[in-house]
């Protein structure tokens, strides 16, 4: 199962780790990554409750740098399934999402209804002008 850590950046100018397609390749001694208990070989599977399954490295790194404070990651340990405990279906249910995606779509004009629908005719074009 993932673990969550916390990485605090404080007066750091960084948190401290590399990663190589998801997966923790450097942790850099007495940074706030190694303070949290990131190692080498984790695999980052959410960034801040963002599921990193299928996310582009540029969109990786551009959710790390945007915390400027702190910093959640859920990471797989060595081993494991690198799986996310975030998951689409965690999305908020209310009302109103609920009516959405349960009503009916809405219907097509049938040939019998066609008669409302406005008729549009193309005008003759203008004589030439005499020269």
């Amino acid at each position: 199962m993932p673990k969550e850590l916390v990485l605090t950046k404080g007066n750091a100018a960084s948190y401290g780790f590399v990663v190589t397609r998801h997966l923790v390749t450097k942790v850099t001694a007495g940074s706030p990554a190694e303070q949290a208990g990131l190692s080498v070989n984790d695999r980052i599977v959410s960034i801040d409750t963002i599921s990193t399954q299928g996310m582009a490295h540029t969109r990786f790194v551009a959710l790390v740098k945007q915390a400027h404070v702190s910093l959640t990651l859920e990471v797989a340990l060595p081993g494991e399934t690198p799986v996310s405990s975030r998951r689409a279906s965690d999305a908020v249910v209310t009302p109103a999402t609920i009516a959405a995606a349960t009503a009916p779509a809405p219907s097509l004009p049938t040939p019998s209804s066609r008669s409302s629908l406005a008729q549009v005719t193309a005008a003759p074009a203008p004589a030439p002008a005499p020269r």
